[in-house]
């Protein structure tokens, strides 16, 4: 049965953040994952992790969303960060953030990097979204840091995020 320990957490003060960064991650588990409960300044309902502070254009992603009206696929190459996540923005039911899954499996190996992001953002009125994305990080070392930001604006104060390591018993 698999372990979780719980690494660093990091709940966001009444001044907000623009990035919430997990450093000197221990390479001394079999996957990371991360937890975020987040929620944005704007009107703004997304948010990206980069690995190991690499803001080059080499993540690659394959994502389908829904919004409880339509469901979309998309793809894309050459991106600046994982993309994935999802948060409830300034416009969206007061008090209600986000919820998020990021799996990094056999983060410390000497292969590529794999993402698996399960991701919804609620809204009590109208638009809702939830999304599952899969990344590749195309880089072999291990993954020491993660740095999470919306697209603009800020995560406001409450916004949650844990990162646990995983080991197999």
């Amino acid at each position: 049965m698999p372990t979780f320990t719980l690494i660093a957490s990091n709940t966001v003060g009444s001044g907000g953040a623009a990035t919430v960064t997990f450093s000197s991650i221990p390479a001394t588990y079999t996957d990371l994952v991360l937890l975020a409960s987040p929620r944005g300044s704007v009107a703004e309902d997304g948010f990206s992790v980069r690995i190991n502070n690499d803001s080059a254009t080499n993540y690659e992603f394959l994502q389908i969303n829904g919004s409880g009206s339509a469901v979309a696929s998309s793809s894309g190459t050459a991106s600046s960060a994982a993309v994935g996540g999802r948060q409830p923005e300034s416009g969206y039911t007061a008090n209600v953030f986000g919820n998020n899954q990021f799996y990094f499996p056999n983060y410390a190996g000497s292969k590529n990097k794999a993402v698996a992001v399960d991701a919804v953002n609620e809204n009590n009125a109208t638009a809702a979204r939830t999304q599952f994305t899969s990344d590749l990080y195309p880089q072999t070392t291990a993954i020491s840091r993660l740095d999470a930001f919306p697209g603009s604006g800020a995560f406001v104060q409450y916004s949650s995020f844990y990162l646990y390591g995983i080991s197999n018993a």
